[in-house]
């Protein structure tokens, strides 16, 4: 199994995935443990966004340009990626 390298909206978007799955399964079609494990997952990947976001807070005062910050705001806000609102 290959894992390819993820970034800080990567690990968010990934949360949020996992989030729609777990509360989207209102049929129970998972098993009580998948839904837990994709729970466990999200809160992973939320806490690696967490410190992506932090560490990147903490360059920007460092000139690192804006198109970081761009892509943040585009994952993190749900109009601009035509999600949910």
């Amino acid at each position: 199994m290959s894992h390819r390298s993820m970034n800080g909206p990567d690990h968010y978007a990934m949360a949020d995935l996992l989030t729609q799955q777990v509360e989207g399964d209102v049929m129970k079609a998972m098993s009580h443990e998948t839904r837990m494990e994709r729970a466990a997952l999200a809160q992973v990947h939320a806490t690696l966004a967490l410190a992506a976001a932090t560490a990147l807070g903490a360059r920007m005062g460092y000139g690192l340009g804006n198109d970081a910050g761009e892509v943040w705001d585009r994952i993190t806000n749900p109009r601009k990626r035509g999600g949910r609102s």
